[in-house]
Parts: structure tokens; sequence; C-alpha cells
């Protein structure tokens, strides 16, 4: 797509590096809590499979649902919790390497605020929080763009 925008509009852009605001995943204070390490060699329920091996089965209702959560890494988590964040990105630091099961259960009235989405998701009862922090990115500058060529 980008090389048609190049050829038809004479589109000219580059990277500008820049700081994007996200999420830092942390360990709380009282240390984490609600993640039961999972048993090695243990079966995983029927679900939807994960990247890493993990598995996650949701129930409860459609617009509230609990998800459960078995054999995953916290990298997993993070990826959950980044969908459910349209404005930032979750990155992990809470430097836990095992695979655990837990369930986190939607909040009763979840925001529609891509801000506040990630917190419809309470990780506080694992033991974990969401600190607002930034890392480092890149915008996509458009220095040259003309109208299109015809066909």
């Amino acid at each position: 797509m980008q090389d048609l925008l190049k050829v038809r509009c004479k589109l000219v852009v580059h990277e500008q590096s820049t700081e994007i605001p996200d999420f830092k995943l942390v360990v709380s204070k009282k240390g984490p809590k609600g993640l039961k390490p999972t048993v090695p060699g243990s079966a995983l329920p029927k679900g939807t499979p994960l990247p890493t091996g993990g598995v996650m089965v949701s129930d409860g209702p459609r617009l509230r649902p609990t998800w459960h959560f078995y054999g995953v890494t916290i990298g997993e988590l993070v990826d959950f919790l980044s969908r459910s964040s349209q404005a930032r990105l979750v990155h992990d630091a809470t430097g836990l390497t095992g695979r655990y099961d837990f369930a986190i259960q939607m909040i009763e009235t979840p925001s529609r605020e891509p801000e506040e989405e990630v917190y419809n998701w309470p990780i506080e009862p694992l033991g974990l929080e969401l600190k607002p922090g930034k890392s480092q990115g890149f915008t996509l500058v458009i220095d040259h763009m003309e109208k299109p060529t015809p066909n």
C-alpha cells in the first residue's frame, strides 16, 4: 500500500523518534498473590490457545465476562491488557518468568473511554498494578503528498 501511495501520490515520509504514553505492569508492594503457578505437565482445558502455549477460557455474561487463564506467561497477560486498551500499550515490568493460572473479571460498569479501558480488567487481586509511563517509539511524518495521478 505504501509503495502504491509513493507512486500515485508522490508520498514522502520519514520516522521520527518520540516518547509514547504507555502502562508498565508491575508487582504491587504486597507481592503477587492471585497468580497460581501452573503445575508442570498438567493438562490445560479447551479454550482459546495463546502463542506461548497457554489457554484462556471465557465464562459469565458476554458483556461482563470472566477470563480464566491457564499456563500463561505474564507476557500473555500483557498482550491481553494491551488489546483491551486502544490508547496505550502495556509493557511487562514485573520480572515474573513463570507460567500461571488465574482469572480476571471485567468491572461492573466498564468504561468506553480509550484512556480508561485497560482499567476495565482489575488486576489488583493478582498482586499486580498498572503504572502510567512513557516508552520510546516513533511517529510517521508525511513530508510531501500530491493529488493522486489518474489511472
